[in-house]
């Protein structure tokens, strides 16, 4: 892995982390992680392989980044605040979820580069898996999905919470201002 790898998955990792302590949500706040991955995009996106089971395995890894984001967002804690905004709090439910996609594909590139290349490249061969950067686009699919997952069900919940309804999963108890 390169510094540049590291750094991208632990400023991801620390975005939600840091959202254990309660804050609005706001929509700067929910695109920051869009934007980091976005740099990991046009870092590393070269081509999009769709020969043999490259599409199956991009769609696989895709569709599992989008289940651990939505996890993620549903048991974030939300309530309304005093003033009518939508307040979020990550909770360890949630950080462990976003923490688990990304930190799988973090030890899934570590270990591509400390001696896993050799069984990967199997896999790939038994699997009809065409070339590394069909590795590479479900990875970074897993992680848009995972990311656009958790910001579409936290900004529902928000959109809800603003209009005076009641925070779903993962809620806390919401003050109403009298």
């Amino acid at each position: 892995m390169t510094t540049f790898d590291y750094a991208i998955d632990i400023a991801l990792i620390a975005i939600v982390l840091l959202q254990i302590k309660e804050a609005p949500v706001t929509l700067r706040g929910l695109l920051r992680p869009l934007a980091l991955i976005g740099v990991s995009v046009a870092h590393y996106l070269t081509s999009v392989p769709t020969a043999g089971n490259d599409l199956v395995l991009e769609l696989s890894l895709l569709g599992a980044g989008l289940s651990i984001g939505v996890a993620s967002g549903l048991v974030a804690h939300m309530r309304r605040s005093e003033t009518g905004d939508a307040l979020v709090r990550a909770g360890w439910a949630s950080a462990a979820f976003w923490v688990l996609g990304m930190g799988a594909r973090m030890a899934f590139i570590y270990a591509m580069t400390h001696g896993w290349r050799a069984p990967v490249a199997t896999f790939s061969m038994h699997h009809a898996i065409t070339s590394d950067q069909a590795w590479v686009v479900a990875l970074l699919l897993m992680a848009v999905a995972e990311a656009v997952g958790r910001i579409a069900v936290i900004q529902t919940r928000a959109r809800r919470i603003r209009r005076g309804g009641a925070a779903t999963v993962g809620a806390t108890a919401a003050p109403v201002a009298a």
